[in-house]
């Protein structure tokens, strides 16, 4: 009976915890939690008592070999647990703004300093986890912005229930780009970077390679232009292994070069870098964007009859 009544209290402790957020709309049978600028505007909700935060190590994991005959293991996520709030009111929502977006997982019960799982936490009853993801907003941008403060996982795979990159467990350049289609509302499969290209249509005649100075160039000397009919943020960056999404003309302006930004997973998870420093400036690049009448022409090939 102590311990029925035990579980009782935890699990209305649980409920109160996902009440908290009642006022964003945006609660789901996942205790998952969706925030863009505009609800974090709108939330004044405050909870009391000891507030843990579960954050994953963020360095690079693999499913790649790992694979027998008849059974897939994945490698398991490692997370950090620290306790953040023991302050009467404490305001998630003002937390999440301060820190930036991405995903995260809270939790008001005392859990052991380390947990390791290659699951979603917060779809795991013993551990009584709730993710809140902040983006900026409802664009393919800000669906990319869900997937930071993630890990990388070379080759996210599905669980079983569900794929690993959907639920925010992590991802790799690949599956990044194609998460933000996916949050769009377009239900194209995850796939391997060489089989992506079949979604995009090119917008610079390729390979394009760097000059001396870092301009990139096609090989009859032509630049490529950064505008709203040329190259423009959202875009594929593609370097055949490796696929991110241009971020910011930061460099020389109105070109491509060296220095503009890149938004793309890698290493440690999704992150903004230079294209001279993401990790493939040797090779040369190609340009592409979003193939919506590809994409369309897909979902229809392959809608349950």
């Amino acid at each position: 009976m102590k311990y029925f009544l035990l579980k009782v209290l935890r699990g209305i402790k649980y409920i109160s915890l996902c009440f908290f957020f009642l006022s964003a709309q945006h609660v789901n049978k996942e205790a998952v939690y969706y925030l863009t600028n505009k609800d974090i505007s709108l939330i004044k909700n405050s909870a009391s008592g000891s507030w843990y935060e579960v954050k994953p190590v963020l360095k690079t994991y693999s499913n790649f070999m790992k694979r027998s005959r008849n059974f897939v293991e994945l490698d398991m996520i490692s997370y950090k647990t620290k306790k953040i709030s023991s302050e009467k009111s404490f305001n998630i929502a003002k937390y999440v703004k301060e820190h930036g977006y991405g995903t995260y997982y809270f939790s008001q019960h005392t859990l052991k300093s380390h947990i390791a799982s290659y699951k979603a936490l917060h779809l795991m009853k013993k551990y009584k986890i709730i993710q809140v993801v902040y983006r900026s907003d409802s664009s393919y941008i800000g669906f990319l912005h869900e997937l930071l403060r993630t890990p990388f996982i070379w080759l996210p795979l599905n669980t079983g229930k569900y794929h690993q990159t959907d639920k925010r467990i992590g991802s790799d350049c690949v599956s990044f780009v194609i998460y933000g289609m996916r949050r769009s509302g377009y239900s194209i499969p995850y796939t391997h970077p060489y089989r992506v290209i079949k979604y995009f249509k090119s917008i610079a005649h390729g390979p394009l390679y760097p000059d001396k100075s870092g301009l990139y160039k096609s090989q009859g000397g032509r630049v490529v232009s950064i505008k709203k009919s040329g190259l423009k943020k959202g875009d594929i960056i593609y370097f055949k292994k490796h696929v991110a999404i241009f971020y910011k003309d930061t460099g020389k302006i109105g070109v491509l070069d060296k220095d503009d930004i890149l938004f793309h997973s890698l290493r440690k998870g999704p992150h903004y870098s230079t294209i001279e420093k993401c990790g493939y400036y040797n090779l040369p690049l190609y340009i592409y964007k979003w193939d919506y009448n590809k994409i369309r022409q897909y979902i229809q090939k392959n809608k349950s009859p």
